[in-house]
C-alpha cells in the first residue's frame, strides 16, 4: 500500500481534539510512503483526566485521521 497524509490537516484534527473536554495532551504520528502487510499506520495517544474522555477522543480522532488526513492506495 502506498500511504500519503496531509499534514496541515492532521495538526487541526489533533489541534480539535485537544480542545474537548477532560483532554490534557493529544499526539498523533502517521506513517508515509510504501507500506507493507504488518507496517504500523499510525500512533495515536490521548492524555485525559478520566478514562471515557481519553477513549471518546482517541475513537473520534482516529476516524477523522482515517476519514479526512490519510489517502492510500492499495498495490496488487
Amino acid at each position: 500500500m502506498e500511504l500519503s497524509y496531509d499534514p496541515d490537516r492532521l495538526q487541526t484534527v489533533v489541534t480539535e481534539a485537544r480542545a474537548k473536554p477532560g483532554v490534557i495532551a493529544v499526539r498523533a504520528w502517521v506513517n508515509e510512503g510504501h507500506l507493507k502487510v504488518g507496517d504500523d499506520i499510525m500512533y495515536v495517544l490521548v492524555a485525559a483526566d478520566i478514562r471515557e474522555h481519553a477513549f471518546g477522543t482517541l475513537q473520534e480522532l482516529v476516524q477523522r485521521i482515517k476519514t479526512e488526513v490519510v489517502r492510500e492506495n492499495e498495490i496488487v
